[in-house]
């Protein structure tokens, strides 16, 4: 994926990239964090470092705030974008498939709360049940949204 992502960023002359949308992967999964990846991190100051060398080849960085919704502690009013509760050995329950991903340059760009993982529209209209798993008539993930400010 990266490859991809390289050749357009220098066809356009920019690395101004902001990707959004629903990966299937959580955040920390190969094809996220891989250099042949997305080469995503968690961490603002890694990602500002533009890139790394791996092998000899230079891969940029993307900054992935979605790490920041995991845990009873993350941000947000739920963990994650998409729910399951399947009979198997190893569950997260709650997964973060949908994922805003983003190039150093514009992280000063991004709002505080910038990120956000969509619970509810307007007033009367909630897409989580009331014991917080998502509502399946109305979707089978949670959609996000992404504020980028001027400066």
């Amino acid at each position: 994926m990266s490859t991809v992502i390289k050749e357009f960023e220098g066809k356009t002359k920019s690395s101004n990239s902001i990707i959004i949308g629903d990966f299937n992967m959580n955040p920390f999964e190969p094809g996220m964090i891989q250099t042949t990846g997305f080469h995503s991190t968690m961490s603002k100051s890694i990602a500002q470092r533009k890139s790394r060398i791996v092998d000899g080849h230079e891969y940029p960085f993307f900054y992935n705030p979605m790490w920041s919704f995991f845990g009873d502690e993350g941000k947000g009013d739920v963990n994650g974008t998409f729910y399951s509760s399947r009979s198997q050995p190893i569950n997260y329950f709650w997964s973060i498939f949908d994922q805003v991903l983003i190039r150093p340059d514009l992280i000063p760009y991004l709002e505080d709360d910038g990120v956000k993982i969509i619970t509810e529209f307007g007033v009367a209209k909630k897409l989580l049940k009331p014991n917080e798993t998502i509502d399946d008539a109305i979707s089978d993930h949670l959609p996000i949204s992404c504020t980028l400010k001027r400066i």
